[in-house]
């Protein structure tokens, strides 16, 4: 997302299969907002964000059963069916008929997981081509693109539940290229909010 001076980002609502139904309330919505405002004074004003809300969709799997394929095996066996890249990757494709994914820069799956053993806030970054920077990254099957029916999704951030503005913007900056910090004053993994 850097360098690019106005964003699209959707806020797309997701129901794990053993939780109660995810519908965003007005104060949910209000720190995705507060998240957005934090992102533009970071920045100077010199992004702005056009932030929607888009409908609820069905991951079709339990938080528990997610937890055990896509968190407990998915790094361990390298394999992209097996690791939380995959799963948003299949969830994007899932939902493609039913979200319209035009012109989106970036788009944040939101669950309703209510299982407080359980927690969990990623980002992914995709890529079109083996153009730029991130050639090497392009040519494995778990940083190519996403392709949807109306063009590509090139990042996403999955929030098992809802996080507090800092987590989401936190998640969000590493779709602008950020990595975390460590030992710093705000705390292990925030990036000074």
């Amino acid at each position: 997302l850097g360098g690019k001076p106005k964003l699209k980002i959707g806020v797309i609502p997701f129901n794990f299969t053993d939780s109660p139904p995810k519908k965003l309330s007005y104060s949910e919505k209000s720190d995705y907002q507060s998240a957005i405002r934090k992102i533009e004074e970071i920045s100077d004003g010199n992004v702005k964000i056009d932030l929607n809300f888009l409908p609820t969709i069905d991951a079709n799997i339990s938080i528990v059963e997610f937890k055990s394929k896509y968190v407990d095996q998915g790094w361990s066996d390298s394999s992209l069916p097996n690791s939380t890249w995959g799963f948003i990757k299949k969830l994007i494709k899932s939902s493609d008929e039913q979200i319209d994914y035009s012109g989106f820069d970036s788009v944040i799956f939101e669950g309703n997981n209510t299982n407080k053993s359980i927690s969990g806030a990623e980002a992914f970054d995709f890529f079109e081509s083996s153009d730029g920077n991130n050639f090497r990254l392009a040519s494995s099957e778990f940083f190519k693109t996403v392709k949807t029916n109306e063009g590509f999704i090139n990042n996403a951030v999955y929030l098992d539940s809802h996080k507090s503005p800092n987590t989401i913007t936190h998640e969000l900056f590493h779709n602008f290229g950020l990595t975390d910090l460590y030992g710093g004053v705000a705390g292990p993994g925030l990036m000074s909010l």
